[in-house]
């Protein structure tokens, strides 16, 4: 009997401390129910527990680098002290079609709809940039995007070099990858006033607690 799903492997996102050591990777999979043909993502995270000593070793789970690491970070550290904007965006397919498309500097976190951590967040400080926060169009890129800026703030980043950013596409669920695929530019991105955001998680609360408190990956998960 045919298996039921099937799972593909799509991409490989590598995570870097600052001094550019691999130390985690987060791979992608597709996955497909042949009897109902619907389409989902799944995702497995490994950790490199030893870099020197043991360079070739790696084991399921995001290890003890759960709250230190941002996709991309030599990267964003390198943008950040040359006074560049920055843009953090809902997930690593976002971050990396952004940056290959219009050359940004992009990252996100490895937790997808568990939000960053206060650790995490701490990267951005002493920025001298603005920080535009890219979202997705539905309520979770909006709680997500709330969450980051309540981060943001805790390391003293004023709500003015604070920006939020969402896709001019305007299918539910369109991402930041989904605008670019559209053809629309990175000038085209909808900006929303903090206001605004506001009141809309006034209306429909904001990240569900727990979620961003453990960002804990195992062998498997699911993330936007």
């Amino acid at each position: 009997m045919p298996k039921r799903i099937t799972r593909k492997h799509t991409a490989t996102y590598v995570y870097r401390d600052k001094a550019g050591e691999k130390v985690v990777k987060k791979l992608r999979y597709s996955v497909v129910d042949s009897a109902t043909g619907e389409e989902s993502k799944d995702f497995r995270v490994w950790n490199r527990p030893d870099p020197e000593d043991k360079p070739n070793y790696w084991e399921p789970s995001v290890g003890a680098y759960g709250g230190q690491l941002l996709y991309r970070l030599p990267q964003l550290l390198e943008a950040k002290a040359r006074g560049e904007d920055l843009f953090w965006c809902e997930g690593e397919k976002d971050a990396r079609t952004a940056y290959k498309a219009w050359g940004i500097a992009t990252t996100t976190h490895h937790q997808g709809g568990a939000g960053a951590r206060f650790s995490q967040a701490e990267w951005f400080a002493g920025s001298s940039g603005v920080i535009w926060i890219v979202f997705d169009r539905d309520a979770t890129g909006m709680q997500l995007a709330d969450h980051h800026v309540r981060l943001l703030r805790k390391w003293d980043i004023p709500r003015s070099r604070i920006g939020l950013l969402f896709p001019a596409v305007t299918d539910d669920h369109a991402d930041l990858t989904d605008h670019i695929e559209a053809g629309w530019g990175l000038d085209d991105l909808r900006e929303l006033p903090h206001k605004e955001l506001r009141h809309i998680i006034d209306r429909i609360g904001p990240l569900p607690r727990g979620r961003h408190k453990s960002g804990r990956w195992g062998s498997g998960g699911t993330a936007r």
